[in-house]
């Protein structure tokens, strides 16, 4: 009868996959202990480590569960079902149920859950990993339900969009932040990662006040329930690298100097138009005079002025009319639609325009080339060439008479704004001649030598006015200002024609012949010849004049400080030239 339970008793309680026990008091025993009394295979093979289980207490066999069992007490009498962990030295995790069917018996449910149990524990550990990405990505992170709504959101979604928790849980998440005119793109969007697509898009998004921001979204589909597919959407802030990437765009296109379009886009613009058959011209254009500009009153200026140049050529053409910067002072303009006698009157209101500028009271102009197509069948790349020759030709022609013109203008504002006297000028012509004539100077020296004793003192013009008219001592930043005049008034003359010879000489009048002077620091037969006499016509001239910060000198008293600088300041031999030429006088 009793055997007849106890294999009723496993039947009814011991579920496949589980080892299962029952063990009973044994009646002959003094200690009352419970013996195993049957056992499946399960049993048997998780106890296995143990040897044979047959004939082994209950606490014999359990000796790793976390509790002591009082089994009479708390099975038995209570009716207690308890449910413990235990690791075995095995290292198996073991799940053990006890309970008594009657008051002799009790029974034993052991699963082995050491696998579920590190599956659970990995997937508690991906959970945690999950959460802490979920909530420190960078991205805006946001699950949306199959409806639409947001279900959740991560730090990095809220700072993107300025919204608060409270304020987008359980929204429609294209209220929130889709733009009313990309409505349609949005539910789009939501759609195809409801239908199990993965989407990528750039596009614009609002925020919270209402404001613009361009995001990168990655969107794809994720189990939210057992039975409810949902949206993974992550959003970066990309709009500084888009404000990066039109500013890559521009420049690629366009002049950083004079906003113009720039060369490759004008070459490419000329492209587009190989095939129309309708009038097209181009205007060529080359400044004068801007090296003279950036020497003289340095790049910045310079820069200005082709900005004001710029500035002018937009003034004067239309907006469908492309303006590019070609190169350094060079700019094209291409006109379609324009017929040849149009393009002429626009060119030369463009030059007038130009040459009307007084900059830096410094003459500027442009040289100018137009050619045309009238049938459409004329190569372009032909129509740039033959507006650049015309150009060209133009520039040649009016060279002459536009450095002519620049000299004038230099030496009228070297007048108003040094010291400079035209009788001054005067008086060290004279004296330079004379002591060239009697050295035996060469012809052409001479006309050099002419030349240098108008214009030694060029680079002042770029000085400041302050400086050059100040009464009393400079101090020592303002004579180093000064000091750059000779390099100042070199680079002026080598941008000139008329001027390039004496650019040598106009670097060097301040050197001495015992090299001690500046810029370079000279000595002797190194400094030019011409250089050396306008020395000292110039400092005995000066001498005996009024300037600022200067004591105005007597005839003899000039004659004897000259005399003392002979060898240190001057050339010695020229020195007794010129006194040999005063004693006469």
């Amino acid at each position: 009868m009793e055997s007849a339970n106890s294999e009723k008793n496993i039947q009814l309680y011991s579920p496949m996959g589980e080892g299962f026990a029952l063990f009973a008091v044994e009646k002959s025993s003094k200690k009352k202990e419970f013996m195993l009394r049957k056992a499946n295979r399960e049993f048997t093979r998780i106890f296995a480590d143990r040897g044979e289980v047959d004939g082994k207490s209950f606490f014999q066999l359990f000796v790793d569960l976390p509790d002591k069992i009082d089994i009479q007490q708390e099975i038995i009498l209570d009716k207690k079902i308890k449910v413990m962990n235990s690791v075995p030295s095995s290292g198996k995790i073991l799940k053990t149920t006890i309970f008594s069917p009657d008051w002799e018996q009790i029974a034993v449910i052991v699963e082995d859950i050491t696998e579920r149990t590190k599956m659970e524990e990995e997937l508690s550990v991906q959970k945690a990993y999950f959460q802490q990405l979920f909530e420190n990505s960078p991205e805006g992170i946001v699950l949306l339900d199959n409806t639409d709504r947001v279900v959740d959101v991560n730090k990095g979604f809220l700072k993107i969009f300025r919204y608060s928790r409270e304020e987008v849980i359980g929204q429609l998440v294209n209220d929130l932040i889709v733009p009313s005119w990309l409505k349609n793109e949005g539910s789009e969007l939501t759609g195809n990662v409801l239908g199990g697509e993965v989407i990528r898009a750039e596009t614009t998004r609002r925020r919270k006040d209402g404001s613009s921001v361009q995001v990168a979204i990655l969107g794809y589909p994720i189990m939210l329930t057992e039975k409810q597919v949902g949206v993974f959407g992550m959003y970066r802030d990309i709009t500084e690298r888009k404000i990066q990437e039109k500013r890559i765009h521009y420049l690629s296109y366009h002049d950083k100097l004079t906003g113009l379009y720039n060369r490759t886009y004008f070459e490419d613009a000329v492209q587009r138009h190989v095939q129309e058959q309708k009038p097209l011209s181009i205007i060529m254009g080359d400044m004068n005079g801007l090296k003279l500009i950036n020497d003289a009153f340095g790049h910045y200026q310079g820069d200005l002025l082709l900005k004001n140049v710029a500035r002018i050529l937009k003034e004067n053409c239309r907006d469908d009319e492309i303006i590019a910067r070609w190169g350094g002072d060079e700019f094209a303009v291409l006109m379609p639609e324009v017929k040849h006698k149009e393009a002429v009157k626009r060119a030369e209101r463009i030059k007038r325009i130009i040459g009307d500028m007084d900059y830096f009271e410094t003459p500027v102009s442009i040289s100018l080339g137009v050619a045309s197509r009238t049938e459409g069948n004329e190569g372009m790349h032909e129509i740039i060439r033959e507006a650049e020759g015309e150009m060209y030709h133009n520039k040649l022609m009016e060279s002459k008479s536009f450095y002519k013109n620049i000299v004038s203008s230099l030496k009228k504002t070297l007048f108003e704004k040094s010291n400079e006297t035209e009788e001054h000028i005067k008086k060290v012509r004279e004296i330079s001649l004379d002591i060239a004539k009697l050295a035996d100077i060469s012809e052409k020296y001479m006309e050099y030598l002419e030349l240098l004793a108008v214009l030694h003192d060029i680079g002042k013009i770029a000085i400041s006015e302050n400086i050059m008219k100040k009464e009393g001592q400079l101090d020592q930043e303002e004579w180093g200002q000064l000091k750059k005049h000779p390099e100042i008034g070199y680079r002026i003359a080598k941008s000139l024609p008329e001027l390039a010879p004496i650019a040598d000489g106009i670097l060097s009048h301040h050197e001495h012949w015992d090299g001690k002077g500046y810029p370079r620091g000279l000595k002797g037969e190194e400094i030019p010849i011409i250089s050396r006499i306008i020395a000292i016509a110039d400092s005995f001239d000066a001498m005996t004049r009024k300037r600022p910060g200067r004591k105005v000198l007597s005839r003899r008293e000039s004659i004897k400080e000259i005399k003392k600088e002979a060898g240190c300041k001057f050339d010695p031999e020229l020195v007794e030239t010129f006194l040999f030429l005063i004693e006469k006088k």
